[in-house]
């Protein structure tokens, strides 16, 4: 939260900070609340509290956790996971 107070007051707009799993506990929610931040986005990877007056992103990770687990059990390459648009258009690097 201080960084975003740094960016805002060199002039930045909108600040979004990303975390890949949210613990929104009452101290973590007071200080968003608090801050310049303008959305947190985050996963569904925990469960996410709704924080009244601050918008929070949820992005949906259940189709790329059950694909890495499958792969995993299957002996196959997750890496290729971070490559997903050229594996949904049939290229491969």
């Amino acid at each position: 939260t201080s960084a975003a107070a740094i960016v805002k007051k060199h002039g930045a707009r909108n600040i979004y900070a990303g975390v890949a799993h949210a613990v929104l506990i009452d101290v973590a929610i007071r200080r968003l609340q608090k801050s310049e931040i303008t959305e947190l986005v985050t996963t569904n990877s925990t469960a996410v509290r709704t924080v009244e007056g601050f918008k929070v992103m949820v992005l949906c990770v259940s189709e790329l956790l059950g694909e890495g687990i499958k792969r995993i059990h299957n002996d196959e390459s997750v890496s290729s996971l971070f490559n997903i648009e050229n594996e949904k258009n049939g290229k491969t690097s």
